[in-house]
Order: C-alpha cells, then structure tokens, then sequence
C-alpha cells in the first residue's frame, strides 16, 4: 500500500531550488534593465520641461493688480462671465488654473 502512494517529487528544470539560485536570476534580470538616470539628469530633464511652459502670473496684492493680471489670461482661462462680479477669490482661482 505505500508504494503506490509513494511519489518521489520532480523539480522541473531550472526551478529556483535555493536562495541563490533566485539571487542569481534577480541579478542577472536586473543587470539587462537600462541604467537609471541621476539626479542631474532628471534636474536638467524638467527645467527643459519647464522652459516650454507658460510664465506664471502674479496673484496680486490688492485686487487692481489680480484683475491686471486676469485680463492677461488667455481667453479661455477667463471664466468669469461679463455682467457678474470680478471677486478677487474667482480671479485668483483662474490665475492659478492658467
């Protein structure tokens, strides 16, 4: 009766059977990765980045300069419609959007 329940386990070839093994594979898939880039390299990356955006808007310390500086917006940004109060809060918001 136990010889016909007995199976002696099969380890498939190339099966991780131990630590190192799994180490060795992690090393060598980790080696064919490309190169990280460095902190200079991602710093140069995104002030080039940054250079194509638009220059941000001053806010505004009183509320004629905020409106000097919506007026300046581009049409789209300006989302407060003729005929309603130009609060300095509703300006601010479409300043910081643009």
């Amino acid at each position: 009766l136990e010889a016909e329940f007995s199976v002696e386990p099969e380890i498939p070839e190339g099966a991780f059977t131990t630590t190192a093994t799994l180490r060795e594979f992690i090393d060598a898939h980790n080696a064919s990765l490309p190169a990280l880039l460095s902190a200079d390299d991602i710093k140069a990356l995104l002030e080039e980045y940054n250079a194509t955006l638009p220059s941000q808007m001053p806010l505004g310390a009183s509320v004629d300069e905020t409106y000097a500086s919506y007026e300046q917006l581009p049409e789209e940004f300006q989302r407060i419609e003729n005929g309603t109060k130009h609060t300095a809060t509703a300006m601010k918001a479409c300043i910081k959007e643009y």
